[in-house]
């Protein structure tokens, strides 16, 4: 096998297993954190409610989700407040938010999200490996158990850590449910709607952490085809100082004054999730930049009694030369031009998008034209049917009434004008039949526009929407 090839794929493309071994020092540790807090968070998201009374529209003292994205029931709840399905180009600018993010962070230190945030790596390496290690022991004797024949403790043994594996992806799917269903949705789970989610997405976790695993990152994840594009010489990433590693050896004595740090152990592979030698280069494709290769390296040079750091986040430059004296080059700033820009629209992007949500309607209205006949004509008088549609985001039941504010004359309001008992987080739509007589409203367009007001009960909420009449 070449330096190039990945040590997934064997001679003739026969999937190769990782047993990479677990390694302790301060960025495992970090990743580690990173890992209980972020599973954390998604874990207990579903159960987290939070009160709504700091808006201005809640009565008393209601609580709602802290997140929940119920597409079947139109709407969504993020942060106690609710959001209508129609009004979703809201979260474009989360979306954006996000991407600039994970731009900014790439600019500045490479894969960071890769190896300390993203739920793949969390999921497989911090979790399922963590089981595995648990049940069946280290990475060495798993490796070396896989080329035994099979005993009957070691059939019990895998039994217990698949049911563990397929145990973490149900717990993972149900929580996903319950994120876009409610907890007491996802509990009683009697419905298809939500059953087949489930067993869908308990079958895809259990797949990617039972046995495709590195394969997504390697092989399907997008982030690492154009991660090159997003990084520049400034960039701080994973890498090794090949200036003074090599040459590699493990002589020792006089010989050893001409030979670099790196005494060609291979610790910094074997702990790779992705099974990458570090050493050929840090814009590897496999590499997700988290640094277990330089816990492993940093735990080496302190046993043989040589400064740590020989593979470290730093710059491509400083990686690969030094100055004419011998020391390396000056590190480059984090604030240029790219990452200033990113500071920037990521800002803009904060301002606007909490603005806009805090400040988001209560009441959505919308007047659309029925898909019948445009009007009906009795006579000398011509009767238009519309859809109004009410949507409720004030964060309690709410009852509205229906005025009839333009033409100020010569037409009349053939319909309810009261829409009783719309819940929270929904849309109500009713007909609107308006009857009038076309030479007693006037002839210009404004004349001839129809203005609605639909207000609260309580006064609070006060919306006024407006549709062209439809005249023969």
């Amino acid at each position: 096998m070449n330096e190039t090839q990945p040590r997934t794929i064997g001679k003739h493309g026969k999937r190769q297993w990782l047993y990479p071994v677990e390694v302790k020092g301060r960025f495992t540790t970090l990743r580690n954190v990173t890992a209980v807090v972020l599973g954390g968070l998604f874990y207990a998201a579903p159960w987290i409610q939070v009160p709504t009374t700091w808006t201005s529209n809640a009565e008393g003292s209601t609580w709602a989700p802290l997140i929940q994205l119920s597409f079947l029931r139109g709407h969504f709840i993020l942060f106690g407040q609710t959001i209508l399905i129609y009004e979703v180009y809201r979260f474009v600018f989360l979306a954006l938010l996000l991407a600039l993010a994970l731009f900014l962070t790439a600019a500045l230190y490479g894969r960071l999200w890769c190896g300390y945030a993203c739920p793949q790596s969390i999921f497989i390496d911090r979790l399922m490996r963590l089981v595995e290690h648990l049940i069946e022991g280290p990475a060495i004797h798993r490796k070396r158990l896989a080329k035994v024949s099979l005993t009957p403790k070691l059939v019990l043994q895998k039994t217990m850590t698949q049911v563990a594996f397929l145990a973490i992806s149900a717990s993972f799917a149900w929580t996903l449910v319950a994120i876009f269903s409610g907890t007491e949705s996802a509990l009683a789970m009697n419905h298809p709607s939500l059953v087949v989610p489930f067993v869908v997405l308990t079958l895809l976790a259990w797949f990617d952490g039972a046995y495709w695993r590195e394969q997504f990152c390697i092989i399907v994840c997008p982030y690492a085809r154009f991660q090159g594009v997003m990084q520049d010489l400034a960039t701080r990433s994973i890498g090794y100082d090949t200036v003074r590693g090599e040459p590699r050896g493990r002589s020792k004595g006089a010989a050893s004054s001409t030979q670099g740090d790196c005494i060609d152990c291979g610790y910094c592979v074997r702990v790779c999730p992705t099974g990458i030698d570090i050493r050929n280069g840090s814009s590897q494709l496999e590499c997700i930049g988290c640094a277990k290769c330089a816990d492993a390296c940093d735990s080496v040079m302190e046993q043989i009694g040589r400064p740590k750091g020989l593979i470290r986040y730093d710059t491509t430059e400083r990686l690969t030369t030094r100055l004419a004296n011998g020391t390396l080059p000056r590190r480059p700033n984090l604030l240029r031009l790219r990452t200033g820009l990113y500071a920037c629209a990521i800002t803009g992007l904060l301002g606007y998008g909490t603005w806009a949500f805090v400040d988001h309607d209560t009441l959505v209205v919308r007047v659309v034209h029925t898909t019948r006949d445009p009007f009906v004509r009795t006579g000398n008088t011509v009767s238009n049917l519309f859809t109004l549609k009410v949507g409720n985001q004030s964060g309690s039941q709410r009852d509205y009434t229906i005025r009839l504010v333009s033409p100020p004359q010569g037409i009349e309001l053939r319909s309810p004008n009261r829409v009783a008992d719309v819940p929270n987080g929904t849309e109500r739509s009713m007909p609107v039949l308006v009857s009038f007589v076309p030479d007693d409203i006037g002839s210009t367009a404004e004349e001839r526009m129809l203005t609605l007001e639909v207000s609260s009960e309580d006064g609070i909420d006060r919306v006024t929407t407006r549709r062209a009449l439809v005249v023969p």
